[in-house]
């Protein structure tokens, strides 16, 4: 819609090298907007982690005043134990591969991803068990 010129606006939450605002910022001009000090505020208020966004796409002239939303791999509650395992260990064993097949997630530090400051949620007890088997919680 940004190409075809439907669209004036584009939100999304990003962190650097996302790969779908890096293919918005190639096909059109676009300008980055800084969050307002009060949404700032109140956003880290809530549990985000207010933290500039560094220069990473095409059309960015500078860090942009943004919170981290982090990613969050949410599953049901009835999830079986051994499948929340599963995919924990899956994601943690296998981080390089993630990374390369998608760059936003360099940031992803495997021995902290179960902090409570970068979950905001509770973990699901497979994910818990997983974590406490290699020593980091």
């Amino acid at each position: 819609m940004m190409r075809d010129g439907r669209a004036d606006l584009y939100f999304e939450s990003v962190s650097p090298g996302h790969p779908a605002t890096t293919e918005v910022t190639l096909t059109v001009p676009v300008r980055f907007v800084d969050l307002p000090q009060e949404s700032l505020k109140v956003l880290g208020a809530n549990g985000l982690k207010v933290h500039p966004l560094p220069q990473s796409f095409k059309g960015q002239n500078g860090p942009t005043k943004a919170a981290d939303f982090g990613t969050n791999l949410i599953v049901h509650k009835d999830m079986p134990e051994a499948t929340a395992y599963a995919i924990t260990k899956a994601i943690v064993e296998n981080r390089d591969a993630l990374v390369a097949e998608n760059k936003a997630m360099r940031g992803f530090v495997a021995k902290d991803a179960w902090r409570p400051e970068n979950v905001g949620i509770p973990l699901h007890p497979g994910a818990v068990k997983y974590y406490k088997e290699r020593g980091w919680m």
